[in-house]
């Protein structure tokens, strides 16, 4: 979910071309967390193969759901 928080915030930035609050933070500290952080859990077999994939599917649609209520929050308030 941290990763892809940070894809999004990056995204919207090139997507918009205007600054996306977390931009910075997804940049420099998120993605490079995130790919030490899957890397490790790889390198010492914390999890297996079908068990890194459940994670990011998992961490994906949570963090799909958090960025729709956000948007549908917003939408409803008219910002």
């Amino acid at each position: 979910q941290f990763g892809l928080n940070a894809l999004f915030h990056l995204t919207t930035t090139i997507i918009y071309k205007e600054y996306s609050p977390g931009m910075v933070t997804a940049a420099t500290v998120s993605i490079p967390a995130t790919v030490f952080f899957m890397t490790t859990v790889w390198k010492e077999n914390r999890l297996t193969g079908m068990e890194m994939v459940q994670a990011i599917i998992l961490g994906t649609v949570i963090a799909a759901a958090a960025i729709g209520v956000l948007f549908s929050h917003s939408r409803k308030r008219g910002i």
